[in-house]
């Protein structure tokens, strides 16, 4: 009797460590959920502060310069809000993620954006955001410079994950790089810096199909 209830006091503290616990990580969820929400009011509202601003400046430069900045961080916080919506797996399914962000720019951008890949594709979860914001940029790039509908694309071939980008416009003129002096934008210099933290390669090419521009950001698979 004596060893039971000796044995039933270690089960009884057990049970209430495990208890304490499951409650701190309970206290720790409802406190990362509200930093979650509101990090993404806080994006959201920085970037109706650039849109804001942009319609008070007569400037068309500075006016477009403010409307990318806006589209950048909601950009930023769509992605957060994925982070923030599946909390409970390392990776995410990417071609998903574009749609909902493709839909929302679409918008924004007055563009038709159609993304296409298969379903089932996930990358890592620190890749997200990279990925997210390189659409941003080169969709917007297609919509200013390009012609026609946007088309978003990402697959995978040979341990490589392929994103990209397609107009129906007129294509690149002759000798432009990507990766050279003449894709100096902060839109490319983004971009550019984008697949570098994707240890990726940054390439143009004729679309698959008809005319127009295709960039192309190649980065290994995990």
């Amino acid at each position: 009797m004596r060893r039971l209830r000796a044995l039933a006091g270690i089960v009884t503290d057990e049970l209430a460590m495990r208890l304490a616990a499951r409650r701190a990580r309970s206290q720790a969820d409802i406190m990362k959920s509200e930093v979650d929400h509101r990090v993404m009011n806080s994006l959201q509202f920085v970037s109706s502060l650039l849109q804001l601003q942009s319609r008070s400046v007569t400037a068309t430069e500075t006016r477009q310069q403010l409307q990318a900045a806006a589209q950048r961080v909601m950009a930023v916080a769509r992605t957060h809000r994925a982070f923030s919506a599946d909390e409970t797996h390392d990776r995410l399914p990417i071609v998903a993620h574009l749609r909902e962000l493709c839909e929302e720019l679409s918008s924004i951008l007055g563009a038709e954006i159609k993304v296409v890949g298969p379903a089932e594709t996930s990358v890592p979860k620190d890749q997200v955001l990279a990925i997210g914001l390189i659409v941003n940029e080169l969709a917007a790039n297609a919509r200013k410079h390009g012609a026609g509908a946007i088309t978003v694309s990402f697959g995978w071939n040979e341990g490589q994950h392929e994103l990209a980008v397609a107009d129906e416009g007129y294509g690149l003129q002759g000798g432009f790089l990507v990766n050279g002096p003449d894709g100096k934008g902060l839109g490319m210099k983004v971009v550019r810096a984008l697949t570098q933290q994707l240890k990726g390669e940054l390439s143009s090419r004729p679309p698959p199909v008809g005319e127009g521009t295709c960039i192309t950001v190649s980065f290994p698979a995990e």
